[in-house]
């Protein structure tokens, strides 16, 4: 250093102007203070985060999952193992969080598994049906609902309604638009799934329960004056044309179409 230098460092130079320790002391706490600040940005960021997961987890077991067949039967399998056939044109829709509830619309045949503890719960525009495992076809319309029992017990109700009917294998049952209980169907429904077995059959049944069924499956009304007759015999489903050629011969009548 210079003499010039050493001068000008001695004139400046005031005593205790200088102290180290308190500098350091400030440097500390400024230090600290940045550091609880990026502390609490991370938690801030922990916190965003998490809730952004949950959110995400919510929306995907609340979503609603929906199966819909076309012009031609679809079968789905549910996450419990359940199988649903569905006819063309219907629809089932169910959430993650409870896929043992679902909403339908249309004709559907049902293979629920069973699970004691959790009962499979069936919402139609008009229906409830409850069970705990079985066998069973629910039909929907804007006008009625109809369900046909092929193995166990179901339970069928209006909707928000606990009162109904308890059916087993081999019974059916209707609730018309408007009604509060179903009501049992006197003759057998076995042809309620011939749009799944593609059968329609028929054990001694009178003509006009015939060409009920037929006209049912092919969308048309049928009629005949030979209102004595009766068939037995199982029907592959074809052509409509075909069909009634089928009886006719068989029963040497003839069948108009209204």
């Amino acid at each position: 250093m210079t003499d010039k230098e050493s001068q000008f460092v001695w004139f400046y130079y005031r005593k205790n102007t200088l102290d180290t320790r308190a500098a350091i002391r400030r440097f500390e706490a400024r230090t600290h203070f940045r550091r609880r600040y990026r502390w609490q940005v991370a938690a801030a960021v922990a916190c965003i985060a998490a809730v952004i997961g949950c959110y995400l987890t919510a929306r995907t077991w609340l979503s609603l999952t929906e199966y819909a067949a076309g012009e031609t039967q679809r079968t789905c399998l549910l996450p419990d193992g359940t199988s649903v056939h569905l006819a063309p044109h219907a629809t089932i829709a169910f959430r993650r969080i409870s896929p043992r509830s679902v909403r339908m619309t249309g004709t559907a045949y049902f293979e629920v598994v069973p699970d004691p503890d959790r009962p499979f719960d069936i919402e139609g525009r008009l229906s409830h049906v409850r069970v705990l495992g079985t066998k069973f076809q629910v039909a929907e319309s804007e006008q009625s609902s109809q369900i046909y029992v092929t193995q166990g017990k179901v339970l069928f109700t209006a909707r928000d309604r606990k009162e109904g009917l308890v059916l087993t294998r081999g019974m059916s049952a209707t609730l018309q638009k408007g009604s509060a209980i179903p009501s049992m169907n006197d003759r057998p429904a076995v042809n309620m799934m011939a749009w799944k077995t593609h059968i329609l059959h028929f054990d001694n049944t009178p003509i006009a329960d015939v060409l009920a069924d037929v006209g049912s499956f092919y969308g048309v009304k049928l009629h005949t004056v030979h209102t004595d007759k009766r068939f037995t015999g199982d029907i592959h489903t074809g052509s409509l044309a075909e069909t009634i050629e089928l009886i006719e011969q068989t029963l040497d009548i003839h069948i108009e179409q209204q």
